[in-house]
């Protein structure tokens, strides 16, 4: 079996595992939003259960809050990436919309830098990812959520003394917890599952790589983010 036919092999596999991970989430998604959509239909025929329900948003990380924060983790690599590089500490900003008290966006930029197994080689990898958040649960300050979407992710990376980079095309899916600290702040811990798509970089020619090195892999972040509410 040639190398292609082993990443297809693959590829189809990491693809049936994250389309089941999807699913999953759009069930919990629905199994919790559909209940608390429609107490906030009935809640809206009068003006006093629409100030309740507005009250009860603001408690709970309701509609309208933009949030801006800093996180700070530990990135864990597999596969190939497991094999030739070292996990390490990744950053990243976050800026999230909570357009109502379930759905929400959320932008995340960050890095993670990793060192290899001579000291010539490494991997940088930059995260652009454009999310859609869902609060599952409320209780008292205390939100459990999930997200996921699609994102870009620059990559360069050194092996063998030779260096590639790429803009790969990738897609995340995670679980958070946010406790509510005042009026203004938020902190809690997290986990994302982040795959990367292969992509060959043509220039970076080798003898185990005669059309091109290819980038991509699998990582999970573990991280802690505090967060302004304004």
């Amino acid at each position: 079996m040639n190398d292609a036919n082993v990443h297809q092999i693959k590829g189809a596999g990491l693809l049936s595992r994250l389309l089941f991970c999807f699913t999953l989430m759009a069930a919990a998604t629905l199994s919790v939003a559909t209940p608390r959509l429609a107490l906030a239909q009935e809640g809206a025929g009068g003006a006093a259960g629409g100030a309740r329900a507005g009250g009860d948003a603001g408690n709970a990380g309701g509609g309208g809050n933009h949030i801006g924060g800093l996180s700070f983790g530990h990135s864990i690599l597999f596969g190939t990436w497991g094999d030739n590089f070292d996990s390490n500490f990744s950053f990243a900003g976050h800026y999230t919309y909570e357009a109502t008290p379930i759905f929400g966006f959320m932008a995340n930029v960050g890095i993670s830098k990793h060192s290899g197994l001579t000291p010539e080689d490494s991997l940088t990898v930059l995260s652009i990812e454009p999310d859609v958040k869902v609060n599952l649960f409320y209780f008292d300050n205390v939100s459990l959520y999930t997200f996921g979407g699609f994102g870009l992710y620059p990559l360069s990376q050194t092996l063998g003394g030779t260096s590639a980079s790429v803009l790969a095309f990738g897609i995340n899916i995670g679980f958070g917890v946010d406790l509510r600290l005042g009026e203004h702040f938020v902190f809690g811990p997290g986990l994302v599952f982040k795959s990367i798509f292969i992509k060959r970089d043509s220039t970076a020619i080798t003898t185990n790589s005669p059309t091109g090195m290819e980038l991509g892999g699998e990582m999970l972040r573990l991280f802690v983010q505090a967060g302004y509410i304004f």
